[in-house]
């Protein structure tokens, strides 16, 4: 998860600082003023956060939260190549004509250890 405080640069980091500073002072009936300021906060982090994924193109933003952003990481299948996935389709077909359980089971292992692998090849794992 990253920080706010990692994503935004020390110049962004002030005027939010000062922007907060101006909402904080304003009289309540200067609503307007206080919803520039708030527009203004809100650009800001949005361009510091566009600028740290093209910077990052590896991290995949899921949702923000208070104080960053969750990631999500890839599906096993964008993980996979073409021929992984076709013999794990394979297998599954295999475990729905399985007989024993322990059929199914070792066609269990032979999947995790194809994703595995998989998982490895990308540095997931």
């Amino acid at each position: 998860m990253a920080k706010w405080k990692s994503i935004l640069n020390p110049r962004e980091l002030d005027m939010i600082k000062h922007y907060q500073s101006q909402i904080l002072e304003l009289d309540i009936e200067n609503a307007e003023d206080k919803d520039h300021y708030n527009r203004e906060i809100t650009h800001l982090m949005e361009s510091a956060a566009k600028r740290h994924y093209k910077e990052n193109p590896s991290l995949i933003p899921l949702h923000k939260n208070t104080d960053g952003y969750d990631y999500d990481s890839p599906t096993v299948r964008d993980l996979l190549t073409k021929e992984e996935e076709e013999e794990l389709e394979f297998l599954k077909w295999r475990m729905t004509r399985a007989l024993t359980p322990w059929g199914k089971k070792g066609l269990k292992k032979k999947i995790n250890s194809i994703v595995l692998e998989a998982e490895k090849r990308n540095h997931y794992s």
